[in-house]
């Protein structure tokens, strides 16, 4: 079930089983039992387990804990292992192995719950047991029934070794920023889901009409309106008898941490999602992360605040989800580099000058994608391409240099990762959004969607070509900002979003979008370790710089 080093006593390997421990020990992880047998059944056992739970990697650097394991085959105990565990907000990476001093079993079995306990926060019982041989590794572990506390559970394994006949529990999920595009998608995904999917909270901003029709439709526990001056101009005898409402921000942060929220789709557009996804993250939440401006603005600090309240990020837009997919395919260290896909936007083979002659009406038709009007902005400037390598270089945690962008007209392929052997493993599907949210919302597993399938009865093209730079130099901006980090990314973003503010309301030129978003990031006093107080300010400036703009 792993792949050991070639260097014995200090060397590091992709151990499978602990994927996110924090999240395996709150229920999403099926009930394993691995007999101690042979070394055949052993090394058969663990790698199925393998090949199983591999399927909910993601990767990180940050070491949590030590705990040192009974080390163990078909004879007495002869001896501990020390092994550091490397835990990301998606996963739990690596294990790093190396011999110690003999300590008796009942100790170390101590040491093991209680090392579990603080850094889990979560009860587990006494039992897990690694089995290790020259290249092998096995263990058992036995949770406690199921945690009875638990709200939902993933599907668990039946004998066969099948999961395709496996039982759900409900999952309740929080839809911050429900009337928006992603929102009227994860509502579909919902309705489809038979009662796998139980919304306890919608939340939107202003749009009551809206909130209260899909609180008829799918009956949430919550709904919340973060403006006050809307929801006191609402006539709510509409709404559902058993659902509440809440009014404010500060409500929402409360009610995104509730003990009975088991996954929070994060939705809400521009950097107004940030204050919800932070009270998620530090509520130890599953986060479902539609909302690209929150890693985009305040990436490192988010990324950390994930880590150590033990929360999970896993991300909705298509091109990370399509990544976070392409990434199980190899080990982190293996990966040369991140292709986002781009479909080009509406104006792919417009001249420069036909440019400057871009309508508000014209940029909002998009060719392939249905969405709201910001983010369709972004499209038709590639501002949204910018924005989404940003985003991808501190999900990810890798270099920026690793980054790149490919035009895919079709939005087909999705995103596309490059291992260090050629091999380039793409993840491909229609273009709609339904199928993102689900996954982030079932992951690690699968389930029937309601989005388009694809069809291969039929000719299929798919073409790639590189962006052109010189018309489209918001791609450009991404790739500085994803490099400089710090201050440069909450800028680009707030710059972008002031300005396309502008455009919509018919007072900029779409040319213009980009070229002030680059000489605000350009001009701005540039820190590289801000504090998220720090990155408002900037936020603030920024786009005071824009209403400045003649």
């Amino acid at each position: 079930g792993f792949e050991d080093g070639a260097g014995g006593g200090d060397s590091v390997f992709p151990f499978f089983i602990f994927y996110s421990a924090a999240r395996a020990l709150r229920g999403d992880f099926p009930k394993l039992s691995v007999s101690k047998s042979s070394e055949k059944t052993l090394s058969t056992q663990c790698k199925r387990i393998g090949l199983r739970v591999r399927q909910a990697w993601l990767f990180g650097h940050k070491t949590i804990s030590i705990l040192r394991i009974r080390r163990l085959l078909d004879k007495p105990s002869f001896g501990t292992v020390a092994v550091h565990f490397t835990e990301s907000p998606s996963g739990i990476v690596h294990l790093r192995k190396s011999s110690c001093g003999g300590q008796t079993s009942q100790g170390v079995q101590s040491e093991l719950v209680r090392e579990l306990k603080i850094s889990f926060r979560k009860l587990i019982n006494d039992t897990l047991e690694i089995w290790w041989s020259h290249r092998q590794v096995c263990l058992r572990l036995t949770w406690r029934e199921w945690f009875s506390e638990c709200r939902y559970s993933m599907p668990s394994t039946n004998s066969n070794d099948d999961d395709t006949d496996a039982t759900w529990r409900p999952l309740h999920v929080a839809i911050v920023g429900s009337t928006g595009s992603i929102g009227k998608s994860a509502i579909d995904v919902i309705i489809a889901s038979s009662g796998r999917f139980v919304p306890f909270l919608l939340a939107a901003h202003r749009n009551t009409s809206k909130l209260i029709e899909q609180a008829r439709a799918c009956k949430p526990a919550w709904v919340v309106v973060v403006d006050p001056i809307a929801a006191a101009a609402e006539d709510w005898s509409g709404l559902p008898s058993d659902t509440k409402l809440a009014v404010g921000s500060d409500a929402l942060d409360q009610l995104v941490g509730d003990p009975r929220v088991d996954r929070v789709l994060a939705a809400i557009v521009g950097s107004a999602g940030l204050r919800s996804t932070w009270s998620a993250l530090e509520a130890g939440k599953v986060v479902a992360l539609a909302n690209k401006e929150t890693l985009v603005m305040a990436g490192p600090l988010v990324m950390e605040l994930a880590a150590r309240s033990g929360s999970r990020i896993i991300p909705v837009d298509s091109e990370h989800s399509a990544i976070y997919q392409a990434m199980q395919a190899g080990h982190p260290n293996e990966v040369r580099k991140i292709i986002l896909t781009a479909s080009g936007g509406p104006f792919r083979k417009h001249s420069a000058e036909a440019l400057t002659l871009v309508t508000v009406a014209e940029a909002l038709r998009h060719p392939t994608w249905s969405m709201g009007p910001k983010i369709t902005i972004d499209s038709a400037t590639m501002m949204n391409k910018a924005l989404e390598l940003i985003e991808a270089r501190w999900l990810f945690g890798v270099d920026a240099n690793c980054l790149d962008v490919v035009i895919h007209p079709q939005s087909i392929v999705h995103s596309l990762v490059e291992f260090i052997d050629g091999s380039v493993v793409a993840q491909m599907g229609p273009p709609d959004m339904r199928l993102p949210i689900q996954y982030a919302l079932t992951c690690p597993h699968r389930m029937e969607c309601p989005a388009r399938r694809l069809d291969f009865s039929g000719p299929l093209t798919l073409e790639f070509e590189p962006p052109d730079l010189g018309r489209f130099p918001a791609v450009r901006l991404g790739l500085e900002a994803a490099r400089a980090g710090g201050t440069a990314g909450a800028v680009l973003n707030a710059a972008n979003e002031a300005a396309v503010g502008r455009f919509l309301e018919g007072r900029m030129l779409f040319t213009d979008i980009a070229k002030v978003c680059e000489r605000v990031l350009g001009e701005h006093r540039y820190k590289s370790s801000p504090s998220l107080d720090e990155l408002m300010h900037v936020d603030t400036v920024a786009r005071q710089e824009i209403e400045k703009w003649n």
